[in-house]
């Protein structure tokens, strides 16, 4: 059965957009990382590790969760906030 979160990343995801990926430090400070992505090496590398999907208007909220994906609804943007720890991929 596939994931409905992954299942929305892949109907509202346009070909290509961009991810701004917040990495928050262990002394809590925080650097957005930006970066254009494709949507089927996304989904292909995220597959497993979607845990949430938000669709947003416009930005996400002013604090955001880690390990959301807060997706614009014109498919066009991704963020995500993450720990430097989990953040080694990227």
């Amino acid at each position: 059965m596939i994931n409905p979160n992954v299942l929305l990343m892949e109907n509202i995801l346009k070909s290509s957009f961009n991810v701004v990926v917040t990495v928050v430090e262990k002394d809590g400070s925080e650097k957005d990382i930006s970066f254009k992505k494709r949507r089927k090496d996304f989904l292909r590398e995220n597959y497993t590790g979607v845990l949430q999907v938000v669709l947003v208007d416009y930005c996400p909220p002013e604090e955001m969760k880690f390990n959301v994906y807060y997706i614009k609804k014109s498919g066009k943007i991704v963020w995500i906030k993450m720990k430097k720890e989990d953040a080694t991929n990227i």
